[in-house]
């Protein structure tokens, strides 16, 4: 696992996004990129954090004029590169202005470039509608962005704001890295629950639906995903964020999946999600997976998977750690944080075993109320899982059992599981 350092900086670039079409499926943009007069190559974002692969929405950008000091510069595709594009920029120029309109898919099936809006919310990827000079690294161009949404549209995003106008919303400058790892999520029905109030950190449940009806969260609720925080932070002993924001929305005309930032997750499920018991249930997971991803992925991640820019192709021989790893941990969060009782935590299991098909099966937690002994699981058959002591109030949290590796422990991954190294050493 590692981290990317940090290159020499450009100019800033300015990127203005109109957002009020987006119930229409639209979104306008004027970029300012500063150039030199000569050659000048612009590239698309093409491989995505997050997605694993070249899954830039290259066929739903459209409308793409290119100008300096008030005059049209053609530009060219590349004959093999979708995502590149060539032009000249004109002497006596120092910038060229870009203007683009992205196309926002219906079609619910994929990820952040599936459909993403309705008539009362939405949400907007930065990748999906700006252009960056090639060979510059994420972390070395500065964007100063502003956005404008429907009136009357609340929102959230884990960018810093520097002031709101009649002229839309206007961040703080940061980098490329920076703007495309925090969307926004926006719409007319919106709450935002505080899950750690008091707190130095902030961590906020935004959550943005299509009626208000659906915002109803019973405090029960509430304080299941309050408690994901503690133990998620319990868990992890300490966390590398200035805030973290859960950009719920839920919907049944949006993708529906979730999407792990640094500082926020992107994250799209059934509009009933939290008045309905059995389709929380069934999303349980979800939440505590993407926040598992800010520690495991986001602040660290596999050295094939940190790329200097969304141009380079990602490696994954080590995607089993990046995701395997966390899905693992985000259900053993969805469990400790109450989002799941014991039944639900065993169930979930079982169907994991019964999809790994006829091989002998180890369970990698092994605490006293979950021990499982190895079953071969017949194809197609059924999955029997032993607990032999389960307490009839279940178990409790790590951050209230005592759980919690002292602070000079580390965690290590063996073969047996994931466990706490010197003082005291447990199993899991």
């Amino acid at each position: 696992m590692t981290a990317r350092p940090a290159r020499s900086a450009v100019a800033s670039i300015q990127l203005n996004v109109d957002a009020r079409e987006i119930s229409r499926r639209v979104l306008h943009a004027q970029l300012e990129i500063p150039a030199a007069p000569g050659p000048l190559t612009l590239v698309y974002p093409k491989w995505i954090p997050g997605e694993h692969g070249p899954t830039g929405p290259i066929t739903d950008l459209v409308g793409i004029k290119m100008s300096a000091r008030g005059q049209t510069i053609p530009w060219r595709r590349d004959p093999v590169e979708t995502c590149v594009f060539h032009l000249d920029v004109p002497a006596g120029a120092n910038s060229v202005e870009v203007t683009l309109d992205y196309l926002l898919a219906s079609d619910p099936n994929g990820f952040s470039s599936a459909a993403s809006s309705s008539a009362s919310l939405g949400v907007v990827s930065w990748n999906t509608v700006l252009l960056y000079p090639q060979g510059s690294a994420a972390n070395a161009m500065t964007y100063s962005t502003r956005l404008q949404l429907p009136e009357g549209w609340k929102y959230a995003t884990a960018l810093p704001r520097a002031g709101e106008s009649a002229n839309g919303i206007q961040f703080q400058s940061v980098s490329l890295e920076t703007l495309i790892d925090s969307p926004v999520m926006a719409g007319i029905h919106f709450h935002t629950f505080d899950l750690s109030p008091g707190s130095q950190t902030p961590h906020r449940l935004n959550v943005v639906a299509e009626s208000a009806a659906a915002l109803e969260m019973t405090a029960a609720d509430q304080g299941r995903f309050s408690n994901l925080v503690k133990e998620a932070n319990t868990l992890f002993g300490a966390h590398h964020y200035r805030s973290y924001d859960f950009l719920l929305t839920m919907s049944d005309q949006v993708a529906h999946f979730g999407l792990e930032h640094h500082e926020s997750s992107d994250d799209r499920v059934p509009e009933r999600m939290l008045i309905d018991e059995n389709i929380l249930k069934g999303w349980a997971s979800l939440l505590p997976h993407e926040m598992v991803h800010s520690w495991n992925g986001k602040y660290r991640r596999p050295a094939g998977l940190t790329t200097p820019d969304y141009q380079a192709p990602m490696k994954t021989e080590l995607l089993w750690v990046y995701e395997g790893l966390t899905d693992y941990l985000g259900e053993v969060l969805a469990a400790r944080s109450g989002l799941w009782d014991v039944t639900s935590y065993t169930e979930r299991l079982a169907m994991s075993a019964d999809a790994i098909g006829a091989r002998w099966w180890t369970p990698p937690m092994r605490r006293s109320c979950f021990t499982r002994r190895g079953r071969k699981v017949p194809p197609g058959g059924a999955v029997r899982i032993f607990i032999p002591k389960v307490r009839s109030s279940g178990w409790k949290p790590m951050s209230q059992s005592g759980g919690r590796p002292k602070e000079n422990g580390r965690w290590t991954i063996s073969a047996s599981g994931f466990s706490a190294a010197k003082t005291p050493r447990r199993r899991w």
